[in-house]
């Protein structure tokens, strides 16, 4: 089994994504919030929420996305919407209406780093170079926390990456 961490691709699209939405929002419109006919927006962080799927604090309708098979893991696989999970880390493409909610036609699933756990500590452990930090709003998913791993256990990292330091938001 080979592991390798990932560089998201919403990493990637974070930065147009940003100045496409200060770009409907900044000016000539006379109230400066994104509508129907605005350029696409792009979400990426962390899911908050369900009812649909809440990410940045924006209720996106996943319908159209589910229906038209855009909902996709790391390796661009279609996934049912019911295999979304708190704390995941997504890329979320779609519109905002000016009511702050939004629609989504396509939601990426995408993980941090995969592998083995090494130098498990109270609260940290390193992941393939990896230093992995977890606090009180971190979710694990299959297990009731830290303490019902070892060293070697294999996990999946959701969360915020600087440098080589993530803050896990699901494990």
């Amino acid at each position: 089994m080979i592991f390798y961490n990932r560089i998201p691709r919403g990493l990637a699209v974070a930065g147009l994504a940003a100045s496409l939405i200060l770009t409907a929002c900044g000016g000539g419109g006379e109230s400066g919030s994104i509508g129907a006919g605005a350029p696409p927006a792009t979400a990426v962080g962390s899911i908050s929420g369900f009812g649909s799927v809440i990410v940045n604090g924006v209720r996106f309708d996943d319908s159209a996305a589910q229906s038209a098979g855009r909902v996709t893991d790391d390796d661009n696989n279609s996934i049912p919407s019911s295999s979304l999970g708190l704390g995941m880390t997504v890329e979320v493409s779609g519109s905002v209406n000016d009511d702050g909610t939004g629609t989504a036609s396509s939601i990426n699933v995408f993980s941090e780093v995969q592998g083995p756990i090494l130098k498990l500590d109270a609260g940290t452990f390193s992941i393939l170079g990896f230093n992995v930090s977890v606090d009180g709003a971190t979710v694990f998913a299959g297990f009731s926390g830290l303490s019902a791993l070892v060293d070697g256990d294999i996990v999946e990292v959701h969360g915020t990456r600087s440098g080589n330091a993530i803050t896990a938001t699901r494990i």
